[in-house]
């Protein structure tokens, strides 16, 4: 879902394909445009870092045209169908910073791409409106996700209010965004983004993690700090349909593991119950992370379950666990 390669540099595009055809992989490969594809033009002939220069001779559409050729699609913004299920990719048709040197990673979508939008949203909707429509779009929408509350990612999109007047009627879509790196064991990797005047249930907005390097927020003031893997974060998502409902599981691709599932259903989300069991024999729960909590029966405490220092339970207790944020 965007930033394919660090650069847009023509020879990581070719790394990207040899490395796609040395392992297996799903049949088909899709993909969406993100800022990384226009950063070639920060780096001189001769691989310096040299930004006071930029573009160092490298043009906008060779950028584009280099996207393009490794997608195989005519535009940044094409859709695709999977078992019959609608697959809508989105895309910037500018690098702002070509047009304006203030500008640097915001997003432009012209008139035509957000009518293509609409009508597509139209069209599927009139077939099935209860039928789930996947949007992938590597920028964040402010105020949704992980991350997207705070600087760099309050103002991603230049006309995220035209965007949101389309989407506000579709409390079936689910909308897909990259960009943060943000861990996906956040309580707010996944929620739902309703705009006013829009449906009241609001559309579903998830997180799809990232690669090679993590971030958290620093705290309350705002800022940035690695994720506790930092540098190989490894997170994306698994996603299965069954008819209208949808599971998405936030997966750990290190250590090869489910991190948590949001089942979507009638437009509605729900966390599903953490992958945790008892052990019995020593009173203790197995499975729990620190970005879970528990509650014994009978009391109204949540606590933070501490990894390092487990807590042990006397006698027969019920034990209730669930995802911080739940």
């Amino acid at each position: 879902n965007g930033d394919i390669t660090p650069e847009g540099q023509q020879s990581q595009y070719d790394d990207v394909k040899r490395v796609l055809k040395k392992n297996k992989h799903p049949e088909n490969v899709w993909s969406a445009i993100g800022n990384h594809e226009f950063y070639a033009g920060k780096w001189t002939a001769d691989g310096k870092l040299s930004q006071s220069t930029w573009p160092n001779g490298v043009a906008e559409d060779t950028l584009f045209n280099r996207y393009l050729k490794f997608s195989g699609q005519e535009k940044v913004y094409h859709k695709k169908e999977l078992d019959g299920y609608p697959l809508l990719f989105l895309g910037t048709e500018k690098y702002m910073r070509y047009h304006d040197s203030k500008m640097s990673d915001q997003v432009y979508l012209s008139e035509e791409q957000l009518g293509w939008l609409k009508q597509n949203l139209e069209d599927y909707s009139q077939k099935d409106k209860n039928k789930p429509i996947f949007i992938f779009s590597h920028h964040v929408l402010p105020d949704s996700v992980s991350g997207s509350r705070q600087s760099p990612y309050l103002n991603d999109y230049l006309n995220v209010d035209k965007l949101y007047d389309i989407l506000k009627d579709y409390p079936q879509v689910v909308f897909f965004t990259s960009h943060t790196h943000w861990d996906l064991n956040l309580p707010d990797w996944a929620g739902k983004k309703k705009i006013a005047g829009g449906d009241e249930k609001g559309f579903t907005v998830v997180n799809t993690g990232g690669i090679e390097t993590g971030w958290r927020s620093a705290g309350p003031n705002g800022g940035e700090i690695h994720a506790p893997d930092g540098s190989s974060f490894k997170q994306g998502l698994q996603v299965k349909a069954y008819g209208n409902d949808v599971v998405v599981t936030a997966y750990d691709y290190k250590r090869d593991k489910g991190i948590k599932n949001l089942l979507i259903s009638d437009a509605k989300i729900a966390q599903m119950a953490p992958d945790v069991t008892a052990d019995d024999s020593k009173n203790v729960i197995v499975g729990a992370t620190e970005y879970m909590e528990y509650n014994v029966e009978g009391t109204n405490e949540w606590y933070t379950h501490n990894k390092a220092n487990p807590p042990k339970f006397d006698g027969n207790k019920i034990v209730y666990v669930r995802h911080k944020g739940e």
